[in-house]
């Protein structure tokens, strides 16, 4: 076995600790006068270092126990550690070139997200360290240099060096799965919408305007996934709030080769999955939670019971004078003898809703938020909801079922204690501008625990329309605060309507200064006049012989295609007409198709034109001013402060419903708000297009 022996000379050997230093293929052996030390070379993992102090020099070696130092003559070091780092190396050596290929890998096949970014350059650092101060001076076979050349090199990687590796990646994969893209759904993605799927962020938010084809994208990058061979089908996982849109969702990937075998699940139903994995058996779901009119009538009758009570009725009354602009002027005489009457009146039904609303959403809003701070503020409506809340899971106790919020609460706790491991690599999110508290911290924990998720969220600040039922906006707008390492970017074009309805409907959004800027363009190069204004009085028949009137001049406009789709939206299901007026429309104008919603159940439709109805000021109008309960607004995400923000982003909605134009109907004598705005937004609009045709 080649060994190299320092020794000190016998000038100095009275000078130093030890007699002898061995260096051999095993390790370093250092000889005392007493005693003999061994230094396996494994059990350094780290070289020897040298400090200069003439004519000794200070020689230390690491092991598991620490640090030890001897001395030695300067003259005859050089050799000595020549020869203990080459023979360090050969032990060494083998485990960074490993490291190296492993990251070299990584770097070929994975995405350089920005936390992938910071590990492995933490990672190669710290491999790097034993080695920065010698080893370019050492002889060294060529692969090991190469190794810590690679690590070097990402050791002093910098932000914009990963950028510009990432955009080489994702220029590999766009020109690799350019066919892929190509036919993945009806039409070829655009270039934005293929990146999306391309990229691989921790956690990544895609901004989609309305029309942008959001859905499209969610298929694609879950085929894609599984055709660049990233993810197994049962890895992905994609979400969506309602049924219609899962089941639409799994239809699609049913209908795909590389999709085929991909979950599409609601929240709910995921959790009861959870749920009925970890308990062995399917719990039974109140019929509460899916017939509404169960629902308030089984309230009602709690309302009946808890009357019974004197000081519980003295409650009732003072809750419904709190709220009197909500439910109605109470009558002077309210004993428990004129509640079951008085219950069935309309004031007494806008009450048992009211309480149902509040109910729901503080059981909601107890998964996720301490409820003390609701007892000190608002001391008589937490007493008087909590006998209600009570009841109603004495119910659910009794009948041994659950609820959806329970759902989501036992399905969390299953997650946070790790009875359940999630399976997903994947969790592609729809709608996620419609998260709430309680369905962001299920994503929390999926994302904690299990295969450690990607989550790819898919969503639209610009309509966010349902923070009554406890829509949580901040989780989209500072997407980058509530989640780790996450990224956001944007569609870049509409597909749905023109250019001059995207300027108009853009315009009037982005007035509130809190919602995300996109830029945005079209894909439909059509021009039409984007919104057209038209007043009615204030009947209800005024209203409807206007729209009679625009129906005929659209009939006899020529260049109207003769199987046009008309979509009538108001805020309130009131302001639209009935299906009798529908039917004798399409008796006489045969060859248009009708529909009529209300802006909420409107979001995802479209028609070559819509018909904006109810556009009119005041408690009922649009857009709409009547208060909420401060109780049930304390309950919900905090409200923003521009004024009707939440409105604003429900006219977009009603504003985007359109292929060709939209039509606004409002009342002469008390128009909404939101007229005077958008003829703002028009006039602007107009003088861009006199600007550009000058141009």
């Amino acid at each position: 076995m080649h060994s190299t022996t320092l020794m000190p000379s016998k000038y100095l050997r009275w000078l130093v600790r030890w007699q002898k230093v061995i260096v051999t293929e095993d390790g370093l052996t250092v000889i005392l006068l007493n005693k003999t030390l061994s230094y396996p070379w494994q059990s350094q993992a780290v070289p020897p270092s040298i400090s200069s102090n003439t004519p000794l020099s200070s020689f230390t070696v690491w092991d598991e126990h620490g640090a030890v130092s001897f001395y030695c003559p300067n003259r005859e070091r050089l050799e000595f550690i020549k020869q203990y780092q080459s023979l360090w190396s050969q032990v060494h050596g083998p485990r960074i070139c490993l490291q190296a290929n492993r990251i070299e890998k990584k770097l070929a096949y994975h995405y350089l997200t920005l936390q992938t970014f910071n590990e492995l350059k933490a990672f190669s650092i710290s491999l790097l360290k034993p080695w920065k101060t010698w080893w370019r001076q050492a002889q060294l076979e060529k692969a090991l240099v190469n190794a810590l050349e690679t690590l070097e090199e990402i050791s002093d990687w910098s932000l914009d060096d990963a950028e510009q590796f990432k955009q080489a990646f994702e220029g590999h994969y766009l020109t690799e799965f350019a066919t892929f893209f190509d036919n993945i759904e009806s039409q070829p993605l655009t270039r934005a919408q293929r990146l999306a799927c391309i990229r691989q962020e921790k956690c990544q938010l895609l901004l989609a305007a309305a029309g942008s084809g959001k859905t499209s994208v969610m298929i694609a990058r879950a085929g894609y996934l599984v055709a660049a061979r990233f993810a197994q089908p049962a890895e992905i996982l994609l979400l969506a709030f309602g049924n219609d849109a899962a089941n639409e969702m799994q239809t699609r990937l049913a209908n795909n080769d590389y999709t085929n075998g991909i979950k599409a699940q609601t929240f709910h139903s995921l959790a009861l999955m959870i749920v009925s994995k970890v308990e062995g058996k399917a719990p039974t779901v109140t019929p509460l939670c899916t017939d509404q009119e169960k629902k308030l009538s089984f309230f009602a009758q709690c309302a009946l019971t808890i009357s019974k009570i004197p000081q519980h009725l003295t409650l009732f009354r003072r809750f419904i004078e709190r709220h009197e602009l909500l439910i109605g002027k109470l009558e002077s005489s309210f004993g428990h003898g004129e509640i079951r009457t008085w219950l069935e009146s309309r004031s007494g039904k806008l009450c048992v809703r009211l309480i149902v609303d509040m109910v729901t959403t503080f059981k909601e809003f107890r998964v996720t938020e301490p409820v003390e701070k609701l007892h000190i503020a608002f001391p008589e409506d937490y007493e008087f909801i909590s006998l209600f809340f009570t009841e109603y899971q004495w119910n659910l106790q009794n009948s041994n079922s659950i609820d959806f919020t329970d759902m989501l609460d036992r399905a969390i706790s299953y997650l946070e204690s790790g009875k359940y491991i999630a399976p997903w690599c994947h969790l592609l999110v729809d709608e996620f501008q419609d998260i709430s508290r309680s369905r962001a911290k299920l994503l929390h924990m999926l994302q904690g625990r299990g295969k450690f998720p990607q989550l790819f969220a898919v969503g639209d600040d610009w309509q966010a329309i349902y923070r009554f039922s406890g829509s949580d906006l901040t989780f989209t707008t500072k997407f980058t605060q509530k989640f780790a390492n996450a990224k956001v970017f944007a569609l870049d074009k509409t597909f749905r309507f023109h250019e001059r309805l995207l300027r108009v409907s853009s315009d009037f959004v982005t007035r509130n200064p809190t919602q995300c800027v996109k830029a945005l363009n079209s894909m439909n190069s059509e021009v039409y006049e984007p919104v057209k204004l038209l007043s009615h009085g204030p009947d209800a028949m005024d209203s409807l012989s206007v729209v009679i009137e625009q129906l005929q001049c659209l009939a006899n406009d020529a260049k109207v295609d003769r199987k046009t789709s008309v979509l009538f939206v108001a805020r309130f299901s009131k302001d639209l007409p009935t299906s009798s007026h529908l039917k004798a429309w399409l008796s006489r104008f045969n060859h248009f198709t009708f529909n009529a919603l209300t802006v909420h159940a409107a979001k995802g439709q479209e028609a070559d034109y819509c018909f904006v109805m109810g556009l009119r000021s005041g408690l009922r109008g649009f857009p709409c001013s009547r208060p909420v309960a401060p109780f049930l607004d304390a309950l919900l995400p905090e409200c923003e402060s521009y004024p009707h923000a939440e409105e604003r982003r429900l006219f977009y909605v009603a504003l985007t419903r359109a292929r060709k134009q939209t039509i606004l109907f409002y009342d002469a004598l008390n128009p909404s708000e939101f007229i005077s705005e958008m003829r703002d937004s028009l006039d602007s609009e107009k003088m861009l297009v006199t600007a550009q045709a000058s141009d």
